[in-house]
């Protein structure tokens, strides 16, 4: 949990401490004019934020009107990874082409696509969630969690305790390489 590149302190809701985090850098650089906030989840095209078992806080909640609020500051929020393509397709790739998909595979799962140079959330905001795909018949968790998702996030931190079995990284790969295929 990071906000403008700071671990965040442990004391505290989500929320206050984005906006703790807003008014701080506001104070700071006193020439701002809005603010932009990518969460790991779905944000629906009413500002409602959904499908986010890492901050349930968030789930139900319009993210961006609470914290333009609070902190008096036009505020913009959407999906980490969506926003991850549009800056990836703005700065390198739209000279290039029309439509790309950007697939992120790391502590999460998620996808970007751009269609006609246009970023493409689909008809309910969840276009590219790809976390909740079914791979064996598995159910999501009760907080929501989708269980691949939960599954190559677990793999993942194994590996970083150090396991690194050839069995669990041929899981995870063979999972990786089913979800680009799928995709």
């Amino acid at each position: 949990r990071r906000i403008l590149g700071r671990e965040l302190p442990a004391d505290g809701e989500p929320l206050q401490l984005i906006c703790r985090a807003v008014r701080e850098f506001s104070s700071q650089y006193r020439n701002i004019k809005a603010v932009g906030i990518g969460i790991p989840g779905v944000v629906k095209s009413n500002g409602m934020v959904a499908g986010i078992p890492r901050i349930p806080s968030f789930d139900g909640v319009r993210l961006a009107q609470e914290v333009g609020e609070r902190c008096g500051l036009p505020v913009f929020v959407e999906n980490d990874v969506k926003l991850m393509t549009v800056g990836l397709y703005g700065e390198q790739l739209e000279r290039q082409c029309r439509d790309m998909v950007l697939l992120y595979i790391g502590r999460g799962l998620g996808s970007g696509i751009i269609l006609n140079k246009r970023l493409h959330k689909g008809m309910s905001c969840f276009a590219g969630e790809f976390g909740y795909m079914s791979i064996s018949g598995e159910q999501p968790s009760k907080n929501g969690e989708a269980a691949l998702e939960r599954r190559m996030t677990a793999l993942l931190d194994s590996f970083a305790a150090g396991e690194k079995r050839k069995k669990q990284k041929r899981e995870y790969c063979g999972l990786a390489a089913r979800v680009a295929a799928n995709f």
